[in-house]
């Protein structure tokens, strides 16, 4: 899914042409270097067009200069031309580099900006800044990808996620960039009744996000159940197995989605299709994931069933040869694959009666032709 702004030039026609003359391409390196340090005396927003402008530059040095400058400029004077400047370009680019709560709602209030900027600021903004981009509702329905990236930030709120989520599913709009979560929403099923309160759920999710944040440095993450982190919340220190069980069905749709790989694996194994099936197409998921699972002969049918299916992952040997021997695997993929194991491996399927004896038996045909003429 892409969220590609184009960066078209912006209009510098009201900058003076003393001031133009810093960006033309013969100008010396040090006249250059004047506009990318925000030197010139020009009013906020002209020197944020200066800005964009030098910052496309090849030269490094300019380019680091220029966004240096944009980080380093006084948030008053930064905020009050983010709320003006008239180009979607100038304003993609400056998402970049403020991420600072004050700079972001500044350039969230500019109706210039494309609705695919904000998407990507959905992505990785702090709590505060998702429910400002949630209350903009012409924006959510002009670009249903703002809320797909609300959906997919585990700092926006379970209140605020649900809220969109219902705007679009009113509104009819599909939800393409969450497959799991819009198979869920056409399927019939009553996916929001029972679970634990949007609160309670938040604080799991944190507790999930604090444990992949300390993993994700190396530290030693501390037990659920323990009773040293104080912080946490008594409720939340249970173990995420028991925290999952008593969720509602679009709870655990959720945490398959912004949860840790532990989150996961334990969704992936649910009862409920909807459920599982949200878990496996999860982008995030990787091919140590799908090899793992492929190995489990408890896995849901539908799950065997999607690693089958995806060529990313099947073009892995050890993945073909885990599917062949798993029974849940669809016959047709299994004899699709048999062609591709080596004669060992054919010549151990030959005997196992953990598979389907159709298998067994293509396996041994298989493995007879490829030795034929070896004995003599």
């Amino acid at each position: 899914m892409s969220l590609h702004v184009e960066r078209t030039a912006a209009d510098l026609s009201a900058i003076p042409a003393n001031f133009k003359q810093h960006l033309e391409p013969g100008a010396p390196p040090q006249m250059k270097m004047m506009a990318a340090k925000g030197m010139l005396p020009l009013p906020p927003e002209q020197t944020l067009l200066i800005l964009y402008t030098v910052a496309q530059t090849d030269d490094q040095s300019i380019r680091e200069a220029a966004t240096k400058s944009v980080k380093d400029m006084p948030p008053e004077i930064f905020n009050a031309a983010a709320r003006t400047v008239k180009h979607e370009g100038v304003l993609d680019w400056l998402a970049d580099y403020r991420t600072d709560e004050a700079g972001l709602e500044a350039m969230l209030a500019n109706a210039t900006m494309s609705g695919l900027t904000v998407a990507r600021l959905a992505r990785r903004a702090p709590v505060k800044v998702t429910e400002i981009i949630a209350t903009n509702q012409v924006r959510l329905l002009a670009t249903p990808q703002i809320i797909e990236q609300l959906y997919l930030n585990p700092n926006a709120r379970a209140a605020t996620v649900d809220r969109v989520v219902e705007l679009a599913h009113r509104n009819k709009i599909k939800l393409e960039g969450i497959p799991g979560l819009s198979t869920a929403l056409d399927s019939g099923q009553d996916i929001f009744s029972g679970g634990v309160d949007a609160e309670h759920f938040d604080k799991v999710v944190n507790w999930d996000q604090h444990q992949l944040k300390a993993k994700d440095k190396g530290a030693k993450v501390p037990d659920p159940d323990s009773a040293d982190e104080e912080e946490i919340d008594d409720e939340v220190e249970r173990t995420l197995a028991a925290q999952i069980a008593v969720m509602s069905i679009s709870q655990k749709i959720r945490l398959a989605s912004v949860g840790s790989r532990e989150a996961v694996h334990i969704l992936v194994r649910d009862a409920n299709r909807l459920v599982h099936n949200a878990a496996v197409t999860n982008p995030r998921v990787q091919y140590t994931d799908a090899k793992l699972w492929a190995n489990n002969k408890s896995m849901p049918d539908a799950v065997i069933a999607y690693i089958s299916q995806n060529r990313d992952w099947t073009r892995h040997y050890d993945i073909q040869k885990a599917l062949v021997e798993n029974p849940k695997t669809p016959l047709d993929k299994t004899l699709s694959f048999l062609n591709f194991l080596r004669t060992n491996d054919l010549k151990q399927l030959q005997n196992n009666r953990n598979i389907p004896s159709q298998v067994a038996r293509q396996a041994k045909t298989l493995y007879a032709k490829r030795t034929s003429g070896q004995k003599r």
